[in-house]
């Protein structure tokens, strides 16, 4: 069956709509299960010390990990944290130029802003429950 332009047209669109809201869905999932992993001070210093033992990359001129890399070495770090699926999701964020790899500063400042995205959200929620709360007279 041959169907028109526009109406193969229509059919494209609305599947990748479809695929486009089920990997948002899947995004949100990972964002909700990714904001549940706690990084105290210790974890923090605990990733510090895997990067300063991490292999040299003349390209970055620091220490940088692989995908690889940074999921085996983190799992370790995490006592009950996230799941390997969960850290290559976390490092393709970290890695916005697709280069393969992250360094420490990408991975702090990654985790800095996250933490006061976080930060920023509850403050925002917080004012948003308080402005619903009916006055007092």
């Amino acid at each position: 069956q041959s169907f028109p332009p526009v109406d193969r047209f229509r059919s494209c669109v609305h599947q990748l709509m479809f695929l486009s809201r089920m990997a948002g869905a899947d995004a949100a999932k990972e964002d909700l299960e990714m904001q549940k992993v706690q990084v105290d001070k210790d974890v923090f210093m605990q990733m510090k010390a895997v990067f300063d033992e991490a292999p040299f990359s003349h390209a970055l001129q620091t220490n940088a990990l692989d995908e690889d890399a940074f999921v085996q070495k983190f799992t370790t770090v995490f006592d009950a944290g996230p799941t390997r699926a969960q850290l290559r999701t976390w490092f393709r964020r970290i890695d916005v130029h697709s280069k393969g790899v992250v360094t420490w500063d990408m991975v702090s400042s990654y985790l800095l802003l996250e933490q006061s995205g976080t930060k920023a959200e509850e403050s925002a929620q917080e004012i948003n429950v308080q402005s619903n709360c009916p006055s007092r007279h």
